[in-house]
């Protein structure tokens, strides 16, 4: 088994973890994470060097050429797979999982007065749809800030107002304060960089 580390980008919770592993399979990537409190139920996984889409069934890569060198470690990035409700269409259990990852379960009580599980799956269904949009339209919004500073950022490196140790260092805080795992073998730039493009 190949012992490496493999960074992960949360962008849920705009984090930065770096973990070390043995996993050679995805499906034994998942149970890593699972035990290392990193949560990817439900989630799209990327990986950055490679520039690929994973799914449970797929082997990890390795031995990938980077930057002159060949290198085992990866840089996974977990997130949201977009979920759609249809009337009729979505299972009880999926509007549950739904509203979890929303956290919209304090929304519920105060709209129907009870607890989300006693709420009629019709209702449910029109109140979560509703719901989803505008934690969207939020979290684009967060995302757009982060991008617009980032911008601001490169423009000051460019005309040398800001040096790369500064870039580095307030791209971190933007993203979050567990942004640069210290033990990643990559910085914040190269983590950007590898992702750019990718949907």
């Amino acid at each position: 088994m190949i012992s490496r580390k493999i960074t992960v980008i949360d962008t849920r919770e705009n984090a930065i973890k770096t973990i070390d592993s043995t996993a050679e399979t995805v499906a034994e990537m998942l149970e890593e994470f699972n035990n290392n409190g990193i949560n990817a139920t439900d989630m799209a996984i990327q990986e950055g060097l490679t520039r690929t889409e994973l799914n449970e069934s797929s082997i990890l890569p390795h031995d990938i050429p980077y930057k002159g060198t060949v290198t085992n470690n990866l840089v996974i990035r977990l997130t949201q797979k977009e979920k759609k409700i249809k009337s009729g269409a979505t299972t009880r259990k999926e509007i549950y999982d739904l509203i979890k990852d929303k956290h919209l379960e304090e929304a519920i009580k105060l709209e129907f007065n009870r607890n989300y599980t006693q709420v009629p799956t019709r209702d449910l269904e029109k109140f979560v749809s509703a719901n989803i949009t505008e934690v969207n339209a939020e979290q684009e919004s967060k995302c757009d800030i982060v991008k617009a500073f980032t911008t601001l950022i490169d423009v000051l490196r460019t005309y040398d107002i800001l040096d790369y140790d500064d870039v580095t260092h307030i791209k971190g805080l933007l993203i979050g304060k567990n942004t640069q795992s210290q033990n990643s073998p990559f910085d914040y730039n190269e983590l950007e960089e590898m992702f750019k493009g990718m949907e």
